[in-house]
């Protein structure tokens, strides 16, 4: 949904509730993967918002 490069935090809307369950739980392997592809990312937190339909 959206990425604050201030604080690094980014924001996602999983389609189902299970989607945003897997997402927190990979989140620290997300956030090295962001880091791998993109030089310079300032990516330091992912927000699983409520499911968007």
């Amino acid at each position: 949904m959206g990425f604050d490069a201030d604080t690094g935090r980014l924001d996602i809307a999983p389609d189902a509730p299970a989607y945003g369950t897997q997402l927190c739980c990979s989140a620290p392997k997300l956030i090295a993967a962001a880091h791998e592809k993109v030089r310079g990312a300032n990516g330091r937190a992912l927000h699983v918002l409520a499911p968007h339909a």
